[in-house]
């Protein structure tokens, strides 16, 4: 195989391109001088058996000099009919110089692994860990690819957490596992076999919004493991629930529960948006403005959680103990709602929902000027301390009324 010449349908655009690129970087200067220098690159084409019982590396350097940054992995692409022993394989980043308050220069970032083969025998270590330092370096990638079968994508940080990401663009034909303290940013759209997210570790989608992932295979989210969009939803101000400024005060943004700022002037509340069932909107932006003595500050309205489970659904909404303003309830007649924790669900027309469970510190009123008309299809429970509110919500000479 020519090393620049395109090989095989791994990555998405017409396969991948093995070029002097595979070489690792070289790491910041710091202090005392420069940084480390980064990992070879090692290309193997095996006509017949690889065996491999020794060790294949191509790790970044650590830093020398003061407060210097560590190189990176560099890359090895090993290409057999077939692959057996149990040696070692390294591509990881090298150490940054750093003292014991944690300054210093980082760590460099894990590199790149390919072993393409017919028949894989191999039961040795292959690793693009990323290099200690102030910060830890992102992971690399461990890409495994038997013929006729789907790859094994590997993004693995040997336990060490930190905040460098390892960007994952588009695959084709593989299965991914993201592993111990690893952080994987993905722009994929797709995964043709199995999606694994280990305990310690993390995916943060996409720009898009929504993120929209297919998973060919089966996706298992461990416990201690996490999809995260955080923070990537509307600017500041942004968004069809922006926050909004009022009385030199700043606005909370709404999406599923209204947003809320209260001062001692005024009241003003960032709006609710999209679907109740089919959620596919960012988040909206908080507003902000210089704050004013003596103004309160609540919390926003709980959003909402549906799970639907064949036919029969189930609602909830929970404020973790918060006691703000409210979110809004469209009717479900075939799902069970529950409200806790401080969350106020307020209905604006006649609903149906298939059971209900109020429990403490949950609450459910209605719009002003409007009736509380809910009809419950089987059981509904009430428990201490949760209920209905529609004090002083009547019209303005009447009293407000609840039917159930």
């Amino acid at each position: 195989m020519d090393p620049n010449v395109s090989w095989g349908p791994l990555i998405s655009g017409g396969g991948f391109v093995f070029t002097s690129n595979w070489l690792g970087s070289g790491g910041g200067t710091g202090y005392g001088g420069a940084g480390a220098n980064g990992g070879g690159a090692i290309v193997l084409n095996v006509g017949g058996t690889l065996e491999l019982d020794g060790a294949l590396n191509a790790d970044g350097a650590g830093a020398t000099n003061t407060f210097a940054g560590g190189g990176a992995g560099g890359g090895i692409f090993i290409e057999a009919t077939t692959i057996i022993g149990a040696g070692s394989v390294h591509s990881d980043g090298g150490a940054g110089d750093f003292d014991l308050s944690g300054a210093g220069g980082g760590g460099g970032g894990g590199g790149r692994v390919v072993f393409e083969c017919l028949t894989n025998g191999y039961s040795g270590v292959m690793s693009a860990y990323g290099g200690p330092g102030s910060e830890v370096g992102g992971a690399g990638a461990v890409l495994t690819q038997v013929a006729g079968q789907i790859g094994q994508l590997v993004v693995d940080n040997a336990g060490q957490a930190g905040p460098a990401l390892s960007p994952l663009l588009a695959l084709t034909n593989s299965s991914v596992r993201v592993a111990n303290g690893a952080i994987l940013a993905a722009s994929l759209t797709s995964i043709a076999g199995d999606f694994t997210i280990t305990t310690n570790a993390m995916v943060i989608g996409g720009t898009s919004s929504p993120w929209v992932l297919s998973v060919g295979g089966n996706l298992d989210i461990q416990p201690g493991g996490a999809v995260s969009l955080d923070g990537q939803g509307y600017g500041p101000a942004q968004g069809p629930g922006g926050g909004i400024i009022s009385y030199a005060l700043s606005g909370g943004a709404g999406h599923g529960g209204y947003g809320v700022n209260v001062s001692s002037f005024g009241y003003s509340r960032g709006l609710v948006y999209d679907s109740q069932f089919t959620p596919t909107n960012a988040g909206s932006g908080g507003n902000s403005f210089y704050p004013v003595p003596g103004g309160s500050v609540y919390a926003g309205g709980a959003g909402t959680i549906y799970t639907q489970f064949g036919s029969a659904g189930q609602l909830v909404i929970d404020n973790d103990g918060q006691t703000g303003t409210n979110t809004p309830i469209v009717s479900a007649p075939d799902a069970g709602l529950v409200v806790q924790n401080g969350a106020v669900g307020v209905f604006g027309s006649p609903s149906a929902f298939n059971s209900l469970v109020i429990n403490s510190n949950g609450w459910l009123t209605e719009m002003p000027g409007t009736t509380l008309n809910l009809v419950v299809s089987s059981n509904a429970i009430i428990n201490a301390g949760g209920g209905f509110m529609g004090d002083g919500l009547g019209n303005r000479n009447g009293n407000g009324s609840i039917s159930a």
